[in-house]
């Protein structure tokens, strides 16, 4: 999570899971841990089971092209990379619309071929 320290991290997620109706549900289960992947993982001393991976950057504007890029890929891979060490049993990866580009529409969700 995207913060200065692990308790504004978690005030984050709590906030988060009240927008969505499940802070009763979910609060007690889980640790917002403080980050950002462009610049690595912190050292976590405890285990990882699951991993719910919703961070990214939306911006369309073309002067932030390379920063999405090293936020939305190369972050995602780095968290990947550090999952497999870790031994993280599930990742449960939360895409954004940005994937869409400019379509207008219905988005549907298939994959292409190509990217499999």
């Amino acid at each position: 999570m995207r913060a200065q320290s692990a308790e504004e991290a978690n005030e984050r997620a709590i906030l988060a899971l009240t927008i969505v109706g499940s802070v009763d549900e979910f609060k007690n289960r889980i640790k917002a841990i403080p980050g950002d992947l462009t610049k690595g993982i912190p050292i976590i001393d405890m285990p990882i089971k699951k991993i719910w991976h919703c961070a990214g950057s939306i911006s369309f504007a073309e002067a932030d092209r390379k920063e999405n890029y090293k936020i939305n890929v190369r972050g995602t891979e780095v968290l990947l990379e550090w999952s497999l060490l870790m031994g993280v049993e599930d990742i449960y990866y939360i895409s954004t619309a940005y994937r869409c580009g400019k379509m207008e529409g219905e988005i549907q969700e298939n994959l292409d071929e190509n990217e499999v």
